[in-house]
């Protein structure tokens, strides 16, 4: 009898180390402001009142930043990839965390204004880097700098670099078959709203000129020289060929999962299970 009672306590002592040891496994991704311009605010969940952002404040899932008319701030995640919300925005953290085997869900919803982004790598076929807007789906696997911009009825998605760089940026609409293209650097697409997105075409040169230079990186290193800043985003990394998309049916548990609406069931840009072995990739992300 009590040989028995010793044996189920045993037991449940071991189920719960096994159920802690999978919940140490989990845990959110750590985010901060390390450039704050003008007026920045952020509504974090479950308060009534928004608290101002200043450089080295923290953001969680389910936070509401919003900038001003002069506002602009940068966030720097701790797996490396960098976020930039431009003037007059609002966007919402959906998901920033890591599930028990390490994949890495980092979703923003981008109620309007322009987000600028530098994504270094996704650590499995799973992880997802997305943005969400009223129009589209966009995400990456680790590409040059891309801009996400949007209002009430359109989305501009732009991936810079140069042509020789690799990754591509994928961005699906809302429109009944679900289209997605495909961006490489250097070309962009638009969506309206329940619309499919034009095939990719090339960025102008005027507007190149105004995404690299008017919304810069800053990386909270204004006093470093450019030189140093260069270096400090020198990324090795490996990137998943974006030409072999999961299926759908992963992707729709995925996107349950993460409370995600069923227009983005599809849209995810990690490779299948059958793809051939990633390569290591070195890229240079080039601040002009």
């Amino acid at each position: 009898m009590n040989s028995g009672r010793g044996l189920m306590g045993a037991g449940v002592l071991a189920l719960g180390v096994l159920l802690f040891s999978g919940q140490a496994m989990a845990a959110p991704i750590g985010a901060k402001a390390t450039y704050v311009s003008g007026d920045v605010s952020v509504f974090h969940i479950g308060e009534t009142k928004s608290a101002p952002v200043v450089k080295g404040s923290a953001f969680a899932e389910g936070d509401k930043i919003k900038t001003s008319a002069d506002g602009v701030v940068e966030a720097l995640l701790d797996n490396g990839n960098l976020i930039r919300l431009d003037k007059n925005g609002e966007l919402i953290i959906k998901s920033l965390n890591r599930n028990e085997s390490g994949s890495t869900f980092s979703i923003f919803g981008l109620t309007f204004g322009r987000v600028k982004s530098a994504v270094s790598k996704l650590v499995s076929n799973e992880s997802k880097f997305e943005y969400h807007t009223k129009a589209a789906i966009c995400g990456v696997g680790g590409t040059p700098p891309f801009v996400v911009e949007a209002d009430a009825d359109n989305t501009r998605v732009d991936l810079l670099g140069d042509p020789a760089d690799t990754g591509a940026v994928y961005v699906s609409g809302f429109d009944p078959d679900k289209k997605r293209v495909l961006l490489k650097p250097m070309t962009r697409t638009t969506v309206r709203m329940g619309e499919a997105p034009l095939d990719p075409f090339l960025i102008d040169d005027e507007r190149l000129h105004f995404l690299n230079r008017v919304i810069p990186f800053h990386l909270g290193m204004t006093q470093q020289p450019h030189d140093a800043a260069m270096q400090s985003l020198m990324i090795k990394t490996t990137i998943t060929a974006p030409q072999h998309p999961a299926s759908p049916g992963s992707m729709q548990k995925l996107d349950s999962q993460y409370g995600q609406s069923s227009g983005g069931a599809n849209a995810g840009g990690g490779p299948s299970a059958t793809q051939p072995p990633t390569q290591p990739v070195g890229i240079q992300i080039h601040i002009k």
